[in-house]
């Protein structure tokens, strides 16, 4: 079985339809083998049709140019197994003058063309090169099919998105209005707290059962339930404004706390999370909303991580010393967690 070649007809590195040529007569098989590979065209090559019948079920050439006479299979037979399981292949038979029904029958069966023999080269290539055109015309269909299905996706994902931040926005103005509320309230808890001054924090107790340090404590959690709530709402109203999907210069601290934001609620109750943001304000060029969802999603991974252990996640900004003509160096953020990891 013949090895794959690139011939000098197309750029390196494009595309280019691969061809199996099959006859038994060897000059002839080279020949043409020559002459695809001068069109730039990869080429197999099969010295019998049953062969060339295995060789296409395991390569899927685009283009067969086979003799119509042949041992194991005929150039005919072949055609009719390759239609059975591929409409779009390229297959050019050979054929001598005096075998026209044949040829007929070969229509019939779908080849797309035949050339006669004796063939020169240059008869050759007048029938190769619209083959070959039409493998090429296909792969870029095939590859604008697969963008517009890419860009059509992208469409869909973002009007979700879209979606998604309307109904972001609307919950995060009911919640504001109660939250002001709870808040307006925890605040005279407080100040009624101070006003008991320098009581014995375990003297008697200011509501049946309830001690000055009791209601201290169950203050000072409630005010900080309403601060994880009131962040947790500005985490909602940032991700919920219209933000362009374009690269620009960002301020990494303050998408940084922006994504912390997001996240803080989800740290288990005994747990710590601590940020060490840049000491000077630290700009890299990306897209905000990439970013943010990339930081959301690691920070999620080690908040989820330590939730049985109660651990520590921490978040800090690294400034490598790699410089470019370009880029003044490389900002690294970097989330590590003392959680147990993934079980061997």
């Amino acid at each position: 079985m013949g090895e794959p070649a690139v011939g000098n007809g197309m750029p390196s590195g494009t595309y280019a339809p691969t061809v199996l040529v099959a006859d038994d007569d060897g000059s002839v098989r080279t020949f043409v083998a020559e002459a695809a590979r001068d069109l730039g065209c990869p080429v197999l090559e099969a010295s019998d049709g049953l062969e060339a019948w295995m060789l296409f079920r395991e390569e899927r050439p685009e283009i067969v140019v086979s003799d119509i006479r042949m041992p194991g299979l005929t150039g005919v037979e072949l055609l009719r197994e390759i239609r059975r399981v591929s409409s779009d292949t390229e297959v050019l038979l050979m054929t001598a003058f005096s075998e026209r029904q044949t040829v007929v029958e070969a229509l019939r069966s779908r080849a797309t063309d035949y050339v006669e023999k004796p063939v020169d080269l240059e008869t050759l290539r007048g029938h190769l090169q619209p083959a070959i055109e039409r493998c090429l015309l296909r792969h870029e269909t095939a590859v604008l099919q697969e963008e517009v299905a890419r860009l059509r996706e992208h469409e869909a994902r973002e009007s979700r998105l879209a979606t998604l931040g309307r109904l972001l926005a609307g919950l995060a103005h009911e919640l504001r209005n109660p939250l002001t509320f709870v808040k307006g309230n925890v605040e005279v808890l407080e100040r009624c707290v101070a006003c008991t001054g320098d009581a014995d924090p375990q003297g008697p107790a200011l509501l049946p059962g309830l001690t000055r340090a009791d209601l201290e404590a169950l203050v000072r959690d409630l005010a900080q339930g309403v601060h994880r709530v009131e962040d947790l709402v500005k985490g909602l109203q940032g991700f919920a404004k219209p933000r362009r999907n374009e690269a620009e210069p960002l301020d990494l601290g303050e998408v940084l706390e922006a994504s912390v934001r997001l996240v803080r609620h989800r740290m288990p109750p005994h747990g710590v999370l601590r940020v060490e943001g840049p000491e000077v304000p630290v700009f890299v060029f990306g897209a905000r909303a990439d970013l943010e969802t990339a930081l959301v999603n690691v920070l999620v991974n080690a908040a989820e991580a330590v939730t049985l252990t109660g651990g520590r996640v921490g978040v800090r900004v690294a400034l490598g010393p790699y410089a470019t003509r370009e880029y003044d160096g490389v900002a690294e953020v970097v989330v590590e967690d003392d959680g147990p990891g993934i079980p061997q």
